[in-house]
């Protein structure tokens, strides 16, 4: 501010500024400044940087232990065993399982879905949050544009009748444009496919601040309006910007008790990979929070963890040289496989599955052909043909070697849509629209098993505060 305060903004489902921000390049700046420490920390000699590494899987001591992993490097193909006492999985999210995201290409979840095929369990993977506000870009990443264009005074409208029609004011009036994201994006998925409302012939609705001053939104929000000028030619303080619900955060992952610990033994976790603070739905802004607090946390019971622990990692080369011999080979056995099926085409249709039939509005029937569709497509990777022969820098092989884990999480999504019967907060099911607390006010629980996710479930714990009925009106009723 400038009296030198923390500059707060309003966020989505917030009545008060709540959120630190700097402009709308937080999580850039964030990840600047922590990239200056890391390099801070390795001249002193504090950190090894070992970039480029892609974890395979853990290596378990006689106790089931964490002792370490199994790591490929992506350009010269090697794999390495690296021991360890301790691991702090910190891989962020699976936006890529989805194909309409705004996640980064590298948001996959194949690490924590090795993880869980180790033996750690998941939770909530049926709580996908879709951000109401996003643009189609050529490729397959979505632009965000930020709630804060919204909490700066920016409206959504479409045409109805030949006049603009502002349908998150009529329809919440309590929050207007700014009504929670799973709330805001139904109701803009409800005028696009349920009223077949669109622009131009396409499936979007206008996101606005033509009537705002722009000396004032260029310092707020001048970063991402010159980015959205740039990529899509069209300047928003003269133009409407056209925009929809894209997938964008991930309430499921990993299972973590209050220390941050996983279901293995010397494994936590922190960031997007966990599930732990979010309930059904996020708040805009309250990622930053579950990152800074969750992973000092890790931090700290990691080094609780290892100091109580008399462990060993002085595996003999003979217990380590089998492990390592049975990644080679399934990297060897997956690159000499004649089928037929393209790898890129395979994820293609999963992220097609779980967007159609595993998207913003869920209901039996499409649950059901979503799950049996994802078993199909595991039972198609036996077929698969790589056209890439190379032993250096072979992404066409690691893509492959990682699609089942990412099938595999798809799986363990689709089924938890498919088995909680009821609409909480990113969960909806058309066939079941309303809270169901007393069957479902509790956490999904899954793990792998040689039969597929196997789930159970856990209570909630309401000690401190009562869950209450949501007051604002769902307009889905058609």
């Amino acid at each position: 501010t400038p009296e030198g305060r923390i500059s707060l903004r309003f966020e989505g489902g917030s009545s008060h500024p709540r959120t630190a921000f700097a402009q709308t390049a937080t999580g850039f700046l964030i990840l600047k400044a922590l990239h200056e420490q890391i390099l801070r920390f390795e001249a002193k000699g504090m950190v090894k940087r070992m970039e480029y590494w892609e974890f395979l899987r853990p290596i378990f001591d006689g106790q089931g232990r964490f002792a370490g992993i199994i790591a490929i490097h992506r350009h010269t193909m090697e794999i390495q065993a690296f021991l360890g006492k301790s691991v702090v999985m910190a891989t962020g999210g699976l936006g890529r399982i989805y194909g309409t995201s705004t996640n980064s290409l590298l948001s996959t979840g194949i690490a924590a879905s090795r993880m869980v095929q180790h033996g750690a369990y998941f939770c909530n993977g049926e709580f996908i949050q879709f951000h109401p506000t996003a643009v189609p870009l050529k490729g397959a990443k979505m632009l965000l544009l930020s709630e804060s264009i919204r909490g700066e005074g920016g409206r959504v409208w479409t045409w109805r009748d030949g006049k603009k029609w502002y349908f998150l004011e009529e329809w919440f009036p309590e929050y207007g444009n700014l009504a929670p994201r799973d709330m805001t994006s139904r109701a803009i998925f409800k005028v696009i496919h349920q009223m077949s409302i669109h622009l131009e012939g396409q499936e979007a609705v206008y996101l606005d601040i033509t009537h705002l001053p722009r000396k004032k939104i260029e310092i707020s929000l001048g970063d991402i309006l010159q980015k959205y000028h740039h990529l899509t030619g069209q300047d928003p303080y003269q133009n409407p910007m056209k925009v929809r619900p894209a997938m964008h955060y991930s309430m499921g992952g990993l299972w973590v008790d209050e220390k941050q610990a996983t279901s293995i033994p010397g494994v936590f976790a922190a960031g997007e990979v966990e599930f732990q603070y979010h309930g059904a739905n996020r708040l805009g802004g309250n990622s930053l929070m579950a990152c800074l607090f969750g992973g000092k946390e890790a931090g700290l019971s990691l080094v609780e963890w290892v100091e109580g622990q008399e462990i060993k990692n002085n595996l003999a080369s003979m217990e380590i040289h089998p492990i390592l011999e049975e990644e080679k080979k399934i990297l060897e056995e997956l690159k000499n496989r004649e089928g037929r099926e393209n790898p890129y085409l395979i994820l293609k249709e999963l992220q097609e599955n779980m967007m159609n039939k595993v998207g913003l509005v869920r209901e039996k029937e499409g649950l059901i052909k979503a799950v049996e569709k994802i078993q199909e497509l595991e039972e198609r990777l036996y077929h698969l043909r790589i056209c890439d022969p190379s032993d250096f820098c072979n992404e066409t092989l690691l893509f492959a070697r990682g699609l089942k884990d990412m099938i595999r999480l798809a799986h363990i999504i689709a089924k938890g849509a498919l088995m909680r019967e009821e609409s909480r907060g990113g969960h909806f099911r058309s066939d079941f629209p309303h809270r169901r607390d007393g069957k479902f006010l509790k956490t999904t629980v899954a793990k792998w098993t040689e039969e597929g996710p196997a789930f159970w479930y856990e209570e909630v714990d309401t000690r401190w505060i009562e869950p209450a009925p949501r007051k604002h009106q769902e307009p889905l009723a058609s």
